[in-house]
């Protein structure tokens, strides 16, 4: 009984949340994040819920503490603001009214992550490997239909990738280049066979996030124009911008 209450008055708030929202936001929320664009000044943000579930792998010396957990989402947030946030800025054209407002205007895009215990976009399974260990790795992956994430503690942190068995090898945050993945991106660009032969369209631009680097590029971003521009017809959505 007193569950179903709790539900009910749950419920009630995140009716009169999402009614507030919409006062200030265009909003497509589906289940893989909520996206929005701001009224006032255009701003795109895309709003992800994760649920967390941390294990410890057998390598690992102890299991996660509170604050173990409370501090890897924090580098999450760091992390994305560094290598994401404010880096990518779209423009419009087209017919609408919305256009005739923001045509010609960089308009910033945003990633957010809030940690939740309900209701997660998506479920994100966290892996304690040995940091100590430099041998210590664990293969991070998505599933784009489940919503199902899989990353490591080292994810946080800037490591050497290399493509296949060359000399090219760049630093990447794991977590940067799984986010690409997140907001829709679902191609990895590098390869890794003995051969060293170039498989992707995209092998050759190993500095790219999707590849084996740090630099974003404007075709990361088309699962998000698509949903952009179902959002408000008769707009064209574009990257205008990126600083890698």
């Amino acid at each position: 009984m007193g569950n179903s209450h709790d539900e009910a008055i749950q419920q009630a708030y995140d009716a009169y949340d999402d009614l507030m929202l919409d006062k200030r936001y265009i909003r497509d929320n589906d289940a893989w994040g909520d996206l929005r664009i701001d009224r006032e000044n255009g701003a795109i943000s895309l709003l992800l819920r994760w649920k967390y579930n941390w294990i410890k792998r057998w390598d690992a010396k102890t299991d996660w503490t509170d604050m173990e957990k409370n501090t890897f989402h924090g580098k999450v947030i760091f992390v994305i603001n560094q290598t994401w946030n404010n880096k990518i800025f779209l423009s419009v054209s087209g017919k609408s009214e919305f256009v005739s407002k923001f045509n010609g205007k960089d308009l910033p895009f945003t990633i957010e992550i809030i940690q939740t215990d309900r209701h997660g976009y998506w479920d994100v399974v966290v892996f304690k490997i040995d940091n100590d260990d430099p041998n210590s790795f664990r293969q991070s992956s998505i599933v784009w239909n489940s919503r199902y994430v899989e990353l490591d503690s080292k994810d946080i942190v800037a490591a050497a990738k290399c493509l296949g068995s060359s000399k090219v090898c760049h630093e990447q945050i794991g977590l940067s280049h799984e986010l690409g993945h997140i907001i829709g991106y679902l191609t990895d660009e590098y390869y890794s066979d003995d051969a060293d032969k170039a498989t992707t369209p995209f092998s050759g631009d190993a500095s790219a996030l999707m590849n084996i680097g740090m630099e974003l590029r404007s075709r990361y971003m088309g699962n998000v124009i698509e949903r952009l521009n179902r959002m408000v017809p008769g707009s064209n959505f574009f990257v205008k911008s990126v600083k890698k």
